[in-house]
């Protein structure tokens, strides 16, 4: 028996079984309930379903081999199952192999009547399974993502699914959602550095650990079982964009209008080749004149539903696409006249960067062709000659920040009508902003104001998924995974020409991706339309942010929003429809310049995805850097530099305090035991290709395959280039500040 603490401050008692004390209590009888699958096995016969979750996990050891950590081997030691919430546990693969034999045999569970168990990040645990079981149907989304898989030979009615897919969140944040959890996932109550084998005796607090895992992932899922429409545990949707897919089909997916208009989007091999060369996600970048300063009061909007505002008031194209053979200027010209909307593949020459004022906007990795280029974190500074395919939007902001010539016009294609998106689709989004807005913070809505967050940010990426998907295999003999990619080339027309064919014939797809591609460029487009007129005093952006120097800017970015509230309000919306209010009655407009950090904050950055801040009002310190964890490297960057921590009302860890920016030198490192950075050695990877056998503390352990987790170092440092250009854009301000001296001079 262990005691749970419940989120109240009470316990709640949890009986622990074994395999064999589960399996002959006769706690099975009371889960004997199946509800049949909609649709069909292959061979036309019905498929029934144990309607009962089985949540499962196990917690892992880890040895270095001759203290060294690239030869770290790891362990199973203990496993826990939840079945309808009654907790099994055992410390070995073949107890839990008694457990499902034992579950096949009283529920009389075949291949047509079938059981799932959930597994929160699979992925993990399917490394040490797949040589334990046989697994068959092994659905990726990229190599090792493992999501699903099916159990083969005598277990083959056993499938697994992973709730991490599907929650598209951590096991912590799933406890929180869950509205009938009372649990909540317990942190540091695991040291994950101790040494434990099968015969380790766990006490009560790790043992509590361990338990609460499964009983969230139960939860959590009897709570999706529940808003399920057909009854059926397995026709809950395995990922998270599965629900929201599954929500808009059903919603505006078979709406007439829509089902016409989805069909004028449907494009040729050539044209889908041109979109996806021309697809570009967020925009995140620093200003190279600020790099590596120290910036006091610098403040920052954010766009709120940047994405979703795009899908309910901009343009987008009504017409098919129409391809321009043998495209000239003259075309080009009138396309721009006549305000269409296009595609464009274009060799350009003699780029030039026009300076300070201007930002470097073209992707370098993007570039079909480039010759004889500088560039800055990633971006063409100055290059002889580019081939790059972009939207007229993308066209239109390059020719703000370049100077160039165009060689020659390699392909082009347009839409001759724009427009709304259709109603039903546009009402979907704004219908799922209104519950966003008014559901937030409102008791006992929780899961319905989650369902419509998560839902309204799927949107654009169920537009933006490629329809043409890559094969992910796994090679069970070799423990090899491979990806079959489908090439988006124009030298692979035919081929492509051929799977959009079938993508377009499946009922599963009504989302164009042309309409991905266009909600993203328009998203640039605007934040471009506010860091232009910012020129120099921009900082640092980041897809639907913007942060920048001198109090009087925000006048620019409160002119924008009364913009575009205006023209909401001119395209026949209500104004409860476009701004919805809160629980307070404060109204939110969907799209506008939100005021992020009113007093200022003091601020450094090192380029795209490194910056760091002080909140000048709360002295609250704050890192985002990719590859660190926020949280654990922002304490360690606060303590080492004589700042402290604060716990919040809700128990959340603030830091303050300290000058956590005068470390940050190139060259600084954050220790493994800080960073939050892990890498990953795979079986195979090592000296146990066919997994191991080695002696711990007097005692053999093994495994036939396995991933150890190993923490490592981060080292804070530029590139040379980035380093030179920060270097020009600095010499450019001393030019000009030279020039206006001497000017002066003159003129008195």
């Amino acid at each position: 028996k262990v005691n749970v603490p419940l989120n109240d401050g009470t316990q709640r008692e949890v009986i622990c079984w074994s395999v064999n004390e589960y399996l002959s209590n006769g706690l099975i009888e009371t889960i004997r309930t199946f509800q049949k699958k909609k649709g069909w096995s292959e061979d036309g016969k019905p498929i029934y379903y144990l309607n009962v979750p089985i949540a499962f996990d196990i917690e892992t050891s880890h040895y270095d081999i001759d203290n060294d950590s690239k030869q770290r081997v790891s362990w199973m030691y203990i496993w826990q199952c939840s079945i309808n919430g009654e907790v099994i546990m055992g410390r070995t693969w073949g107890d839990f192999h008694r457990l499902l034999s034992g579950l096949k045999r009283q529920l009389k569970l075949y291949d047509h009547r079938k059981a799932i168990i959930f597994i929160h990040n699979f992925a993990y645990e399917y490394q040490f399974m797949y040589s334990q079981f046989r697994m068959q149907d092994v659905f990726a989304r990229d190599k090792r993502k493992v999501i699903k898989a099916n159990m083969d030979g005598y277990l083959d009615c056993f499938e697994i699914r992973c709730t991490f897919a599907m929650s598209n969140t951590s096991l912590a944040q799933v406890a929180k959602e869950t509205t009938s959890c009372n649990l909540k996932k317990m942190k540091g109550d695991l040291d994950y550095d101790k040494l434990r084998t099968k015969r380790t005796i766990l006490t009560d607090e790790e043992m509590v650990y361990c338990v609460n895992d499964v009983l969230i992932i139960d939860f959590y899922v009897k709570e999706l079982l529940k808003n399920e429409s057909s009854g059926c545990i397995a026709n809950i949707p395995i990922t998270a964009t599965g629900f929201v897919r599954r929500d808009a089909r059903n919603t505006f997916g078979r709406d007439k209008k829509y089902r016409e208009f989805y069909k004028r989007q449907q494009i040729d091999a050539h044209q889908f080749v041109m979109y996806h060369y021309a697809y570009r996600g967020g925009d995140t970048h620093a200003q190279g004149l600020w790099c590596r300063e120290v910036i006091d009061n610098v403040y920052s909007y954010d766009l709120t539903s940047s994405y979703p505002y795009r899908i309910v008031a901009e343009e987008f194209p009504l017409s098919s696409a129409i391809t321009i053979e043998e495209p000239t200027i003259n075309h080009l010209n009138w396309l721009d006249k006549n305000k269409y909307l296009y595609i464009i593949d274009v060799t350009l020459c003699d780029i030039k960067w026009k300076g300070l004022g201007n930002q470097t906007y073209i992707p370098v990795s993007k570039c079909l062709v480039k010759k004889g280029f500088t560039q800055e974190n990633g971006r063409i500074v100055n290059a002889d000659e580019i081939r790059i395919v972009v939207t007229s939007l993308d066209f239109e902001i390059m020719q703000r920040y370049y100077d160039f010539g165009i060689v020659e016009i390699n392909n082009l294609c347009y839409h001759l009508k724009k427009g709304l998106l259709p109603e039903a689709m546009r009402n979907y989004v704004l219908n799922l902003y209104k519950k966003k807005t008014t559901l937030k913070d409102v008791e006992g809505s929780e899961v319905e104001y989650y369902l419509s967050k998560t839902r309204i940010n799927a949107v654009y990426g169920m537009c933006v998924t490629n329809p043409l998907n890559d094969e992910i295999l796994f090679e069970e003999e070799t423990a090899e995974w491979k990806k079959r990619e489908l090439p988006i080339t124009y030298q692979n027309e035919g081929q492509i020409g051929v799977e959009l064919e079938k993508a377009y014939r499946s009922r599963n797809n009504f989302l164009p991706y042309t309409v991905g591609v266009w909600v993203s460029a328009y998203a640039r487009y605007d934040l471009h339309n506010a860091l232009t007129p910012l020129k120099t005093d921009s900082i640092y952006w980041d897809t639907d942010s913007c942060k920048f120097i001198n109090k009087e800017n925000m006048s620019l970015f409160e002119r924008l929003n009364k913009e575009k509230e205006n023209y909401l309000l001119s395209l026949n919306y209500s104004l409860d429809t476009i701004a919805p209010k809160d629980i307070n009655g404060n109204r939110h407009v969907i799209g506008l310049w939100d005021n992020e950090y009113p007093d200022g904050v003091t601020f450094m950055t090192y380029g795209a995805k490194k910056y760091f801040y002080r909140d000048n009002k709360t002295l609250e310190n704050h890192i985002t850097v990719s590859g660190l964890n926020k949280s654990e490297a922002c304490k360690y960057l606060t303590l080492l530099t004589g700042g402290h921590i604060e716990i919040k009302k809700n128990g959340k860890e603030v830091f303050v305090g300290g000058d956590i920016f005068e470390p940050l030198h190139p060259g600084f490192e954050f220790p493994a035991e800080n960073s939050g950075r892990t890498y990953a050695i795979y079986s195979g990877q090592n000296y146990f290709p066919k997994g191991f056998e080695v002696e711990v503390n007097g005692e053999m352990v093994s495994e036939k395959s396995f991933v150890s987790i190993v923490p490592t170092s981060y080292t804070l440092n530029d590139t040379d280039e980035h380093e030179k250009f920060t270097y020009l854009c600095n010499q450019m301000v001393i030019e000009r500040r030279d020039n206006n001296e001497e000017q002066n001079q003159v003129c008195a």
